[in-house]
Order: C-alpha cells, then structure tokens, then sequence
C-alpha cells in the first residue's frame, strides 16, 4: 500500500473509513484528557449512531465504529457541537502525547499536560500545519516514569532543568530550551509551530534551573507549569 493510500485510511471526524462492522472514526484527544461532560456526550452520540462502544487507541485517542452512514451526518455534527472540532482542517494532526501518569508521578521533573494544550492551539492556529501527515505525533514527556511513545515524530522531553528535542526518535542533541526545540522544529517542518508557548514555559524552566537542588540532582517532586499555560 503506497503512503498516500495509508494516509487516506487514516481516519479522522471529517475523515470515516470504511470496515468490516461499519464505518470507523477517530477523535483526537490531545494530552488524552477529555471532561466528564463530553465524554458523556461522546458516549450518547455512540449509542444513537454507531455500535454503542468507545475504543482507546494507543495514542489515547478515541475510535468510534459500526458508524451507520446514515448517522454519520447527525454524529459530525454532534462531535462539532461537543468541541472535538476546533479546525475542520486540522482534523487528523492534532496528535499529541503526554505520559498517562503525567500530574500524578511524583518522579516527574514538569507536568507537561498544560503545555500540550499549548501546542494544540499552536497548532490549529496555523493553516500550514494541516499539511503534516495524518500520523505525525508530538510527544510531551515530563522526565518521570517511562512510558511508550509509539513512535513519535517530534518529542520534547524533560532532563533535569531542560527540555531535549528528539526528532523521529533521535535527539537532536541542540533542543535544550524550549525556544531552541521551536527553532528545530519549524526547520523539522519547515513552517513555524506557534512557538510552543516559548514564553511561559521557557519561564518556569528558568525558574527550576534557579531553584536549589544538590549537584548533578533534579528537583524533587512534580513541577507544574504557569497557570496561565492552559
């Protein structure tokens, strides 16, 4: 099967794909988080118009399927109405990880959840983003307890006070700021990703290099994020 023929069977909302039990659809979840209220609502879209389950896929996202094509219209517009359709056109690339343990390990350098919002409003902010391929992840680990990746495109990993770039899964071994991971990563694509939310991030990063630790040591305990990355 040729790439573009993988990247067609890729599915997304605007996106279903047909299947053995029907027609199959993937919702992006970036971070993995999704509130209480819209899962309820994804869950009552899934029982009115497709077999009634939701699939976790490996990369945290949600597939729905035995999708009827006669719902499939009623269904896209309820997932819109739900919020899990910010850009139309940025349907399939807002793939993005952090660690199913992020905000809760206490071995971990930075939570990472907030800046993974961050990057999705990054990302659907710019036009030329929804270029990237449909399988192109972001990957977001906060340095605590290991866990797979799935083969990421772009990682962003936190050791000790900074954070590494890894592009396709080797480091870089020049992203140990943020601004420096933005840098190679717009040269990676080759168009900008909104800066990462430089600014903030960069700030608390500086602000954990500052703080006292012993030599060749990481702080202790989980650091979040400045509040106003959401």
């Amino acid at each position: 099967m040729t790439a573009k023929a993988l990247a067609d069977f890729c599915p997304g909302i605007l996106h279903a794909v047909p299947a053995k039990d029907g027609l199959l659809m993937r919702l992006r979840l970036p971070g993995g988080r999704l509130p209480p209220a819209t899962l309820r609502a994804v869950a009552d879209l899934a029982r009115r118009h497709a077999d009634g389950g939701l699939d976790l896929t490996a990369r945290a996202n949600i597939q729905l399927r035995g999708i009827r094509p006669d719902g499939l219209g009623t269904l896209v517009e309820g997932l819109t109405a739900a919020g899990l359709l910010p850009s139309p056109m940025h349907d399939r690339i807002r793939n993005i990880l952090v660690s199913p343990f992020a905000g809760a390990d206490p071995t971990e350098i930075v939570d990472l959840t907030p800046l993974a919002a961050a990057l999705d409003r990054a990302l659907i902010a710019d036009a030329a983003l929804a270029d990237l391929p449909a399988k192109f992840a972001f990957t977001l680990d906060g340095g605590g307890r290991g866990f797979d990746p799935g083969g990421a495109d772009l990682t962003l990993t936190a050791v000790g006070t900074r954070l590494h770039l890894s592009l396709a899964s080797r480091p870089t071994g020049q992203g140990t700021t943020l601004e420096a991971a933005a840098r190679a990563g717009r040269r990676f694509f080759g168009c900008d990703v909104g800066e990462l939310a430089v600014a903030t991030s960069t700030q608390r990063l500086e602000a954990l290099e500052r703080a006292p630790t012993a030599p060749g040591r990481r702080p202790a305990g989980r650091r979040a994020l400045p509040s106003d990355v959401r």
